[in-house]
């Protein structure tokens, strides 16, 4: 009998490269995080479509959902994907993920090897390319200007891997309100990556997640799943967790058929809750253009509270485009910044954002940072910027005008 703890390397059969742990959220100043604030969540209609669904449909708690998820719920997102989307996509043809992470994670799964190619924009979300690092992808980011991707340096990109012999699983991007830069790929753009992945004989996927964050703009393009040919080219995810909350988990994913096939019988959880679902869409189906409305309008303040903010602190040492939808906004300082080195003092300040470092393929943009408008509030956001400003100030970092 030993009372010596055992060696649990011995037991773990990956190295570790990255925690899986969810930030915190109890930063005083919170910009890192791309979610509605806890204020902005529409919590007592909430309940009353909880009420309503266990007592209409709560006999449903007593089996395990469809491996694709609740019918119900995909009949819900097929009909808002072609009223929103335009996007004509049957529910037998949906797989409901747990927010779109699962999705990502799926595809990886079932597409990606060590040394597997990905093409991506230059800046991409941090999570997916922490998800495709971890699967052993080598990721190539490609040239944006602010339009989102540019589609003569893809070309080239595609031309550069097919002469070292290698073709990318998938051409993966946020087309619309893009993490981090907030671009919008316009529709010739579209057509072009599409149509390059056809030439190249590769896949896209399109991570349509911050699409319903319209702040400035009635319409956006089409997605690229609903262009002429897209069917057998392209995998598409979206996620509520934008509108309502992170907490429902609730994402959609769909596939050329072989595709969605494989990944569906990959997907081993038992299928998408029955309760957050019937609720969610309960919910949504009842309060949509309304919750989009309030929750886009508030976003807008913020955003502006924000830019208002950065201007006042920092004038020109601070560039951004202030997007005209999403959630952040994407922050260059001069090159004597470095936001990653700079985190730790940052954090202790009670202000929390994400260096540039952490989107970029190449380890660049090291004077970057994202900062999320949507989860403090218009206070928070104007004090938090001020406290942000003078720790650049006290470093020695910027000059005092």
């Amino acid at each position: 009998m030993t009372n010596k703890s055992p060696d649990y390397e011995q037991f773990l059969v990956r190295p570790n490269t990255g925690g899986a742990q969810g930030p915190r959220e109890d930063y005083r100043y919170n910009f890192g995080t791309v979610l509605p604030g806890p204020d902005l969540l529409p919590l007592e209609e909430l309940a009353e479509a909880a009420r309503q669904a266990v007592l209409q449909q709560g006999h449903l708690l007593s089996f395990y959902p469809p491996p694709q998820g609740p019918e119900d719920a995909r009949a819900f997102i097929a009909r808002k994907m072609q009223e929103d989307r335009g996007l004509t996509v049957a529910p037998e043809e949906l797989l409901l993920t747990n927010g779109s992470m699962e999705a990502i994670r799926l595809v990886l799964d079932n597409l990606v090897q060590p040394g597997d190619v990905i093409v991506t924009e230059q800046y991409l979300y941090q999570g997916s390319l922490a998800a495709f690092r971890r699967a052993g992808a080598e990721v190539v980011g490609v040239e944006t200007d602010d339009q989102g991707m540019r589609t003569d340096r893809l070309a080239q990109a595609l031309d550069e891997l097919r002469g070292r012999g290698k073709k990318p699983k998938f051409i993966y991007t946020i087309p619309t309100f893009q993490n981090p830069e907030g671009t919008v790929l316009p529709p010739e753009r579209r057509r072009d990556v599409l149509r390059l992945a056809q030439e190249h004989e590769t896949l896209v996927y399109e991570d349509d997640c911050y699409v319903h964050e319209r702040l400035d703009i009635e319409e956006i393009p089409a997605t690229i799943a609903s262009l002429p040919g897209a069917q057998e080219w392209v995998i598409y995810s979206a996620t509520f967790s934008k509108i309502v909350g992170p907490g429902i988990r609730i994402g959609w994913l769909t596939a050329p058929a072989p595709v969605l096939q494989r990944i569906t019988s990959w997907k081993l959880s038992g299928g998408n809750n029955y309760l957050s679902t019937m609720v969610v869409c309960r919910y949504l189906e009842q309060h949509w253009d309304g919750r989009l409305k309030e929750l886009n309008r508030a976003l807008r303040q913020r955003r502006n509270t924000m830019a208002a903010a950065l201007d006042e602190h920092f004038g020109p040492q601070a560039s951004f485009r202030l997007p005209v939808g999403g959630m952040f906004l994407w922050v260059g300082f001069p090159e004597a910044v470095d936001t990653g080195a700079l985190q730790e003092k940052a954090v202790a300040a009670g202000v929390r954002y994400v260096p540039g470092i952490q989107f970029s393929p190449a380890n660049g943009a090291r004077n970057y940072c994202r900062l999320a408008f949507s989860y403090a509030d218009p206070g928070a956001i104007r004090e938090g910027i001020g406290v942000l400003a003078r720790l650049l100030y006290r470093e020695g970092l910027l000059p005092r005008g």
